[in-house]
């Protein structure tokens, strides 16, 4: 057992290791996956620099204001102990943070091969650790590169279930009850620091311990519980008493607050009611005191809800879990697990979790199955309403299909094991051979995963183990590695600033922020060092900033969206690919698909000129959601200018286009061309952002072309001109106008 389960666990580490050649590009750089992992790195770093401290309030975050870190400080402290402890300098902290995950990944099966050992044996728990060491979806959230909390959650996680399962066995007493309650204390509290989410995992197998423990009077199981979770409150206190205020009211439901300590209070209360109201008034009837602990519950329930802080605080919990969030598609973690390139389809689920996609439904009937074992009934009941919840949970959003799978590999060695038995029990194959043949189904249907999934990951590093050279930079292979190496240009095209290194203070403040799609945020704070209004936190950190990102891609014309802009203090604008329709985000469009040029159906934008922009052969975003109607370019960086006008000698009523050819250093080029009007005066006047003659990441050509009808012109525009606002005057008073026009 010991040694298969060994050799389960490399597996695992070898699977999460897939796609390393991506996260380690040869320029020594570190890629982490995209969102949320780039800001747990930016926590640690910063956390290895000022150890013990921790990054509590950011001011790279809602810019310009800054925020409450939403993160509760476990994980994040772990981090940072273990680069100050193994590294000696920031560059290979990232390289040891990146393999962080694929341990976590990696150690899950422990807690998984225990749990299914004790419902269906030593065959069982090594084929349950062998799904989850090879199914994707796990594999994904631990892989190399990805340092995000779930790796640990789930970790975490499975361990919680392990315990609330032993501590369910009706042999479970004496010290082996004592250490096991003192272990489930434990977890709770890694649970609790590393995701304020974690709270999913309790008010289920709380509600199985109590309403178990209340209907055979299990005094000392009870009391057990209540110590346990009055433990768990004790060390989970100082944090919450010495945080900062939680963004959305102490009793948040997205931060770790009191509402985390009103739970765990209230599960020992119920521990210590069961055990009074038995002492003071015996109920000889199971059923009778299930029901008066029931009763309790209920009315600490409604008296909790009486109180509005609290009412909220459940509320938005409940929100969050069923809340898909609103800047398009791009939280690929909240859409459904047959989510694939826009659309619900099967391969979607193949992807990840091959055939035991279809499967998941039969899980809770797995564990309701065990029922009929009077050793396991307390176990299976748990269990079964626990896959339900997940199961459900997991289908409408894929990021609880990671919470969900070390139970769903438990519940589909389960369903194999009783597969065998049924063989068995109505053929004439032994129990060996229908044993042998319900695992070959399971390989079966583990198949379509391996050839849609890994095997292609697999290809690709035993390419680059061979030393097969890369006829070009690997990192732009990913979604993440296109978004890492356009913060990098990001960062070489605007001024350094302090407050988001990893060595700035906490007093250190900067000076200007970067307005860019929340997709975009975590990577530009980690790699770009450069704040941002929103980012993949959401609304969560900061409502109001949020919606005005929103309302600047949204923005109709150009004036809302400078003002929006200037309100943000951001001189700045990071645009993406294929992120919303024009419809929806207008602004957006305009700037990345038209590069603020006029159009047949829209005036140019004034103030807005590229400054860079990501590699043609990169990976847009969009790819995720399968569109091919956007432009080649993954990302653009804009500057706000002001912009020179000019002022060009013409008929009043003519209209007058200004054209200017831009090139960029990917070698692409277009033209900016901006309109105008003459007024009564005689001149037209038109605002343009772009300086002629510039060089660097984006060209432009020596003078503006100018035209009205068959009039031809040029224009000579300074860099000054441009970034003060200074006019450019085109023909003298005497000058003959162009008196006929052709544009309209």
């Amino acid at each position: 057992m010991q040694f298969g389960l060994a050799l389960v666990f490399v597996l695992a580490l070898g699977v999460r290791a897939l796609g390393f050649e991506r996260v380690f590009p040869e320029d020594g750089s570190v890629v982490f996956a995209a969102g949320d992992a780039y800001y747990h790195v930016r926590r640690a770093l910063f956390g290895a620099v000022h150890f013990p401290s921790v990054l509590q309030f950011d001011p790279c975050l809602n810019w310009p204001d800054g925020a409450r870190v939403p993160h509760p400080p476990g994980y994040s402290f772990g981090l940072a102990a273990l680069a100050r402890l193994l590294t000696g300098n920031l560059a290979s902290a990232q390289v040891l943070l990146a393999w962080v995950p694929t341990v976590f990944g990696a150690l899950c099966v422990l807690p998984i091969a225990a749990l299914a050992r004790t419902l269906g044996g030593r065959g069982m728990a090594l084929g349950a650790a062998l799904l989850y060491a090879t199914l994707p979806i796990a594999a994904s959230y631990a892989a190399v590169g990805n340092p995000d909390h779930h790796a640990a959650a789930s970790f975490f996680g499975a361990s919680a279930i392990l315990l609330y399962a032993r501590l369910l066995d009706p042999a479970c007493t004496g010290r082996r009850l004592v250490w096991t309650a003192a272990g489930l204390a434990a977890v709770r509290v890694a649970l609790m620091l590393t995701w304020h989410g974690s709270a999913l995992y309790l008010p289920i197998g709380e509600a199985a311990l109590i309403l178990a423990f209340c209907a055979t009077h299990r005094r000392d199981a009870l009391l057990a519980d209540a110590a346990s979770a009055l433990a768990s409150a004790a060390c989970l206190a100082p944090f919450v008493l010495l945080s900062p205020a939680a963004t959305a009211g102490a009793f948040s439901a997205t931060e770790l607050s009191g509402l985390h300590l009103l739970g765990l209070a209230s599960i020992a209360g119920l521990c210590l009611a069961g055990v009074a109201l038995q002492r003071l008034r015996p109920m000889p009837s199971a059923l009778g005191r299930t029901l008066r602990i029931t009763g309790v519950a209920g009315a600490l329930g409604a008296l909790a809800l009486a109180i509005p802080e609290i009412r909220e605080g459940l509320l938005h919990a409940l929100d969050f879990v069923a809340k898909r969030d609103d800047w398009g598609d791009t939280v690929q973690e909240q859409l459904p697990l047959f989510f694939f390139e826009g659309r619900l389809t099967g391969r979607g689920g193949l992807i990840r979790m091959g055939g035991f996609a279809f499967l998941i439904p039969l899980v809770p009937v797995a564990f309701a199955l065990l029922d009929r074992r009077p050793a396991l009934r307390n176990q299976a009941r748990f269990l079964c309403a626990w896959s339900l919840l997940l199961a459900a949970l997991a289908l409408y959003q894929m990021r609880f299909a990671n919470d969900f799978a070390p139970v769903a590999c438990v519940g589909f060695a389960l369903l194999l094991s009783m597969a065998a038995e049924g063989l068995a029990a109505h053929t004439r194959l032994s129990r060996p051979g229908a044993s042998v043949l319900a695992w070959v189904v399971g390989g079966a249907l583990a198949l379509p995963s391996f050839a849609l999934a890994l095997t292609p990951l697999a290809a690709a590093s035993l390419s680059h183990l061979a030393g097969s050279p890369s006829p070009h930079d690997r990192a732009l292979d990913s979604i993440a590695g296109t978004q890492f190496r356009f913060a990098q240009r990001v960062y070489d095209s605007t001024p350094v600033q302090p407050g988001c290194r990893p060595y700035d203070s906490q007093e250190e403040r900067p000076h200007y922020g970067v307005l860019a799609h929340p997709a975009l945020g975590h990577v530009l704070h980690l790699v770009a060092e450069r704040p941002t209004p929103a980012d993949p936190f959401g609304p969560y950190i900061g409502d109001a900033n949020y919606r005005k990102v929103i309302r600047f891609l949204a923005a109709p014309n150009e004036a809302d969206a400078l003002a929006l802009a200037a309100d943000l203090k951001t001189p700045f604008v990071a645009t993406a690919a294929g992120i919303g329709s024009r419809a929806d985000f207008p602004m957006d469009h305009r700037l990345h698909q038209d590069d603020g040029s006029a159009a047949d159906d829209q005036p140019h934008l004034e103030r807005f000129r590229l400054i860079t922009e990501s590699s043609l052969d990169g990976v847009p975003i969009a790819q995720l959601f399968g569109r091919s109607d956007v432009v080649r370019v993954p990302y653009k960086l804009f500057e706000i200018v002001a912009g020179a006008p000019l002022e060009i000698r013409a008929t009043p009523g003519v209209v007058v286009e200004a054209s200017l050819r831009v090139t960029t250093w990917n070698r692409r080029g277009f033209f900016y061309r901006a309109r105008g009007r003459a007024g009564s005066d005689g001149w037209a006047r038109i605002r343009v952002a772009y300086a002629s003659g510039a060089r660097g990441d984006v060209a432009t050509a020596d003078a503006y072309e100018l035209r009205s009808g068959d009039w031809r012109g040029r224009a000579l525009v300074s860099e000054e001109a441009v970034t003060r606002g200074l006019p450019v005057r085109v023909g003298a008073e005497d000058e003959a106008p162009p008196s006929t026009s052709t544009l309209r």
